[in-house]
């Protein structure tokens, strides 16, 4: 070796590049100026031959193997070098191993980081609400050359490395360096292309961690192995948008707006196991069908909400397609927690940096879900940074946090000494609600137009309640409780529902204590059977018709609405069900009265609520005009019943709807008939109306004022019913008069009888006193 060179060489550094044991990486690597000239030194372990390739004068020079492992070095003088500028790369290497693979690429260690100072502070503080624009992997350009700067947050990591495809995902090969002040490690990697799969490997206190990037992008749909558990690098920004219109006008303010969702798996979509832009084709078509005003996407990780990487400029242009059609995207988002996974978050730099070192507070046991430390700034930056990427690099029009209950309360689903109370004593999450009270916050200044659903399977106060007024700050929530009581009501055998009545009509009792979405979600309605009518045979009608009176009574419920249907399969025919929520979502948004006033008391008013025995319910509901109202009347019976209801106003109810309708595949006993009311008290109204409702059927009727011809018919109908009812009196007089006679003469019968009797009686009385008095004569005369 060059005397010279051997003694440039700091031994104990280069082993800590060649053992993988350096977090500053740079301060031996790359190029350094020293007294004798320009000092550049690689490491690439395996190799057998570096070539050192100067760009600006296009010459080559054999480097120096100063270590068998792979560490190479060469000495070039000051003025022979072309530039030491770091920020103006003019050289590369040409990589050669034995078993003949040749690597060039350039020296990722001649680049300063991207992350200011600005951003440490801002990360640091927990307000960089955009971290995802810094931290993860970023393709960039620097001074004509392309690559990826890689960036993650490990503070308690001895030393941090790239690893991946583009370097046989070996740990010396790309070594990051550390920021001390913020603990974010830090590598610009020239070369690295999108595609490029990705893991952080991590040396921490007695092992090595295998780390997805937290701010990366998703590669499950990899066939390889390895692949599917790392992360790939993306750039969400190449796609480029064409939906301003839409952006700039788009309502947020749902009050008096019909909101119908389709909740949407794309998976359900694929065309030969793989999104395509065949699948965005076919969800367009399908919501639009379906007359869906807006589509709920799951999700599969917070910055990528498909499967796979190669799907996501499927999915934006699927966002895109949607928007041109005046449909809104809502995005699934989980706050709550993650998963126990090896590769994931847990003990991420070999400590508990995104969950509570305490289990009591950082772990579900039941479930092996880890909970986040809400109070920690960074973890703060991450979750917000989650929602950001969403507003503006998938242009979401909401987002639905799901699972808060698991959050907002310490002991959710923990038993006792599994949890610690807080401050005060009591099992309120106090970092949990001020992290999504500061989350609405930012929301609703960063992005106003982006609605704010929350998903609380469990009881608290306020979720829709203003922040200014110590709310949580939500738009909206999913009224699980609805699904709670009403599916717990339709479980029963029909038979023994009259005893679980007040499930079907205590949702009311609720309903305007928070603004309501109604969730018939995945998550419930999974598959083609709905489990909430295990008491009916699969097999039979029953089940089908339970299954659409529950599609139909939700659509006819106050709240907004969201419901998950899985579409039919190419060359099937369309489900009944899938016909009637078509059918319903299209009369939501025709009919003011099913969505003008849905969260005002006044839009919905009971005419029956208290036929247990029937199983049978009777509402409207209404809009603002006195006249503009829907009947609906419903029967959970497995019985088919003619029925009289009480009706609001005196005129024609018109059958607008019906889930026994044939084609939906129900009876067909009903038709889109017209009913006139009739003046008689019923249901404490003084107008009524009959009808005839088949078993597990709901029927809807419209009202309007008569027509003059209608009028005049209905003046001669009670004329004529009134005439009817006067011949009936009359004649049931008659009867009466006919019996009276009839028992008079039958009396009189009697009594003539009975005189008879007497008279024969008397006469022989009067025989009897004659032949007395002779006899008495006759002895008389003896004597």
């Amino acid at each position: 070796m060059n005397k010279k060179l051997y003694k440039l060489m700091n031994w104990p550094e280069i082993e800590g590049v060649l053992y993988a044991d350096t977090d500053r990486p740079g301060e031996i690597l790359g190029v350094h100026s020293v007294k004798e000239g320009q000092l550049i030194q690689c490491c690439f372990k395996g190799a057998q031959k570096v070539t050192f390739r100067d760009l600006a004068k296009n010459t080559e020079t054999v480097m120096e193997q100063v270590d068998e492992a792979g560490f190479f070095a060469l000495l070039v003088p000051s003025d022979q070098f072309a530039s030491t500028d770091k920020e103006t790369p003019v050289y590369e290497y040409d990589v050669n191993y034995p078993n003949g693979q040749n690597l060039i690429c350039g020296d990722p260690y001649i680049y300063d980081s991207s992350l200011n100072e600005d951003f440490n502070s801002r990360f640091l503080a927990g307000v960089c609400v955009d971290a995802y624009k810094y931290l993860g992997a970023h393709l960039q350009t620097r001074a004509g050359v392309t690559g990826t700067f890689f960036a993650v947050w490990a503070p308690d990591a001895a030393r941090v490395s790239v690893i991946g495809d583009f370097n046989q995902w070996e740990e010396s090969a790309h070594l990051m360096q550390k920021d001390t002040d913020s603990g974010i490690f830090w590598l610009f990697i020239p070369g690295v292309k999108e595609g490029a799969h990705y893991l952080y490997s991590i040396k921490t206190r007695g092992t090595i961690l295998k780390k997805k990037d937290p701010y990366g992008y998703d590669a499950q749909g990899e066939d390889d192995l390895t692949k599917q558990e790392a992360s790939v690098v993306w750039d969400p920004q190449a796609h480029t948008w064409h939906d301003r219109e839409w952006m700039a006008n788009r309502k947020n303010d749902w009050m008096e707006l019909p909101v119908s969702i389709g909740e949407i798996e794309p998976l359900d979509f694929l065309e030969q196991d793989n999104f395509t832009a065949g699948s965005v084709e076919k969800i367009i078509s399908y919501v639009k069908e379906m007359h869906y005003t807006h589509i709920q996407l799951s999700m599969y990780a917070y910055y990528m909400p498909m499967r796979d990487w190669k799907e996501a400029p499927f999915l934006l242009q699927l966002i895109d397609g949607l928007h041109a059609q005046q449909i809104g995207v809502l995005f699934n988002y989980y706050p709550a927690g993650f998963q126990s996974d090896e590769y994931g978050l847990s003990g991420f730099d070999g400590t508990c940096l995104y969950e509570h070192e305490d289990p009591r507070q950082g772990r579900n046991f039941h479930n092996q879900t880890y909970l986040y430390q809400y109070g920690r700034n960074e973890v703060r930056d991450y979750l917000f940074s989650a929602l950001c990427f969403l507003a503006e690099e998938c242009h979401a029009d909401g987002i639905c946090m799901r699972a808060l209950g698991s959050m907002l309360y310490l002991d959710f689903d923990k038993n006792e000494g599994e949890w610690l109370p807080n401050i005060y004593g009591g099992n309120e999450n106090l970092d949990a609600i001020a992290f999504l009270q500061d989350a609405n916050k930012l929301l609703d200044k960063r992005y106003p137009k982006l609605v704010r659903i929350a998903a609380v399977a469990a009881v608290w106060p306020d979720v829709t309640r203003p922040l200014k007024d110590g709310g949580l700050g939500f738009q909206w929530k999913w009224n699980d409780d609805f699904c709670t009581n009403f599916f717990s009501f339709m479980k029963q055998d029909p038979y023994a529902r009259p005893d679980h009545y007040e499930d079907l009509t205590y949702s009311m009792v609720y309903q305007y204590c928070e603004n309501h979405i109604i969730p018939f979600s995945r998550k419930r309605m999974q598959g083609e059977i709905p489990d909430f009518l295990h008491s009916i045979p699969e097999d039979s009608s029953a089940f089908d018709a339970n299954w659409k009176l529950a599609l139909a009574y939700q659509m006819f419920h106050s709240g907004k609405k969201l419901t998950y249907l899985k579409p039919t399969a190419p060359g099937q025919r369309e489900s009944g069900e899938s016909l009637m929520v078509k059918d319903l979502n299209q009369l939501y948004q025709e009919q003011l009265s099913l969505y003008k006033m849905e969260q005002d008391p006044a839009g919905f008013q009971w005419i029956n609520c208290i036929a247990a025995s029937d199983s049978m319910i009777v509402f409207t509901r209404n809009a603002s005009q006195e006249k503009n109202f829907i009947l609906v009347v419903a029967n959970f019976s497995g019985l088919e019943k003619q029925v009289q209801c009480g009706v609001p106003m005196e005129g024609v109810y018109q059958e607008i709807f019906s889930s026994e309708d044939k084609k939906y595949g129900g009876q067909g006993v009903t038709a889109k008939q017209k009913i006139l009311t009739i003046k008689e008290e019923c249901d404490d109204r003084e107008q009524k109306i009959e009808l005839l409702i088949p078993a597990y059927c709901l029927r809807a009727f419209s009202y309007r004022t008569y027509t003059k011809q209608e009028l005049d018919q209905k003046k001669l109908d009670q004329a004529t019913r009134e005439k009817e009812k006067l011949e009936e009196q009359l004649a049931l007089r008659l009867q009466e008069k006919d019996a009276i006679i009839k028992r008079q003469q039958e009396e009189l019968a009697v009594k003539e009888q009975e005189i008879n009797s007497l008279h024969v009686a008397l006469d022989q009385a009067e025989k009897l006193v004659d032949s007395e008095q002779t006899k008495l004569k006759r002895s008389k005369k003896k004597l």
